[in-house]
């Protein structure tokens, strides 16, 4: 059955893309689930007039997105062939080259191969019939043979007789009743509706798979829990990674996930400074600590490792207060060694001291010899004057000159 709206629907599928925009821009988004179920319809009955009314809205919408509507294109345009509008289809191959040339070939068959050759003439365009001028018989039905019409010649045959169309040979070559002589037959072959049916069942795929991608995007866009909501962001670029249309979903995975890095960044933050502060409160702790060795030397490996801690200022002034602590205690300890050591000594020798028997004293008596020595020439020099020693000294002698006085 052939539509004579077609043609009227395809010139609007025509229109170019610059000027599409112009005129369809006002319209609303197009009815993705109506064109599906369209699709749908033209796989059970492909000609259907509705549903190929609503394929050829969909080509001329400039709002459906690049894959439907190539594909409704298209499929509109085999819609045609299949009906043997051939000029109908050339011209939407044309704007469908037009409108998207990078697209890959949607159109697999050519209109050739709408048409096929006439069973009835094999290809030869006429065919044999009696003739209806001499109804078979092969004589002049204007002399009934004779060749003489009254008295003259007939003019019919020229007087040979014959039938004048077929020449006498009873049948005559007529252009094929079935192809009408073009020697083909209007017969789509099967890779026609198979192309058909593919981009039919192609646009209901994408169809369905829009409304999967737009459910789950909005769920994951929903997710309160930032972890859940990183996966089931990832999920839906890992199901549909072949789509064109995921930068969205990139831009708010990558959104989710620099919260989530800033939110773990923040907690690590605050635990390392409330680790910091449990440390140094610690390490303050240590003014107490009964050992200063360990706790400058807890002192000392802290403030290596962290340099710029907070309370670099205040754990120095308690290391140097602990420095200085143990240097006194270090003096009182060596005073308290000299003075331990000086009375041990003591203590030694007194014991020394108490263990050496006491010498028995000599008996006292002159020298021996002294008692030969006349005293009187001696002078004891405790009884000198300062004279009496000058005169000694300039004399050389210890006697005292009865005149020195």
């Amino acid at each position: 059955m052939r539509h004579p709206s077609l043609m009227t629907l395809l010139a609007a599928a025509l229109c170019t893309a610059s000027l599409a925009p112009v005129l369809y821009a006002a319209q609303p988004a197009f009815d993705e689930q109506k064109l599906a179920q369209a699709c749908d319809g033209l796989l059970a009955a492909p000609l259907a007039a509705g549903h190929l009314q609503t394929l050829a809205a969909a080509a001329r919408d400039s709002a459906v997105e690049q894959p439907l509507r190539s594909r409704a294109m298209a499929a509109y345009g085999l819609a045609l062939l299949l009906q043997g509008q051939t000029n109908g289809f050339a011209s939407a191959a044309r704007a469908l080259a037009a409108a998207y040339p990078d697209a890959q070939p949607l159109l697999r068959v050519t209109a050739d191969q709408a048409y096929a050759i006439c069973d009835t003439c094999k290809g030869d365009a006429v065919q044999g019939a009696l003739c209806p001028t001499c109804m078979g018989s092969g004589a002049c039905k204007s002399c009934s043979g004779t060749g003489k019409r009254g008295t003259g010649v007939c003019t019919a045959c020229k007087g040979n007789k014959l039938c004048p169309r077929c020449l006498g040979k009873k049948r005559v070559l007529t252009a094929c009743p079935t192809c009408l002589g073009s020697t083909k037959v209007f017969k789509p072959a099967p890779e026609i509706l198979h192309n058909y049916s593919n981009l039919l069942a192609d646009v209901s795929g994408i169809v369905r798979e829009n409304a999967t991608f737009r459910e789950r995007l909005a769920a994951a866009n929903s997710e309160t829990d930032t972890d859940r909501r990183i996966a089931a962001f990832q999920g839906l670029l890992q199901t549909f990674s072949h789509r064109a249309d995921l930068g969205p979903a990139v831009d708010l995975m990558e959104k989710a996930v620099l919260n989530r890095d800033r939110r773990e960044s923040e907690r690590l933050a605050q635990e390392a400074r409330v680790r910091e502060r449990r440390e140094q409160e610690a390490l303050l702790a240590l003014r107490d600590s009964p050992d200063i060795d360990a706790a400058l030397a807890t002192l000392d490996a802290y403030l290596a490792a962290h340099p710029q801690a907070s309370a670099t200022a205040e754990l120095r002034a308690l290391r140097d207060e602990l420095a200085a602590r143990r240097l006194r205690a270090a003096r009182l300890r060596t005073a308290l060694h000299i003075a331990l050591g000086l009375g041990g000594l003591l203590l030694a020798a007194l014991a020394v001291k108490a263990l050496i028997p006491a010498r028995r004293p000599r008996p006292s008596g002159p020298l021996p010899g002294l008692d030969k020595i006349d005293k009187r020439q001696f002078t004891d020099p405790l009884t000198l004057t300062a004279a009496e020693s000058r005169t000694r000294v300039k004399t050389h002698t210890a006697q005292i000159p009865p005149d020195a006085g």
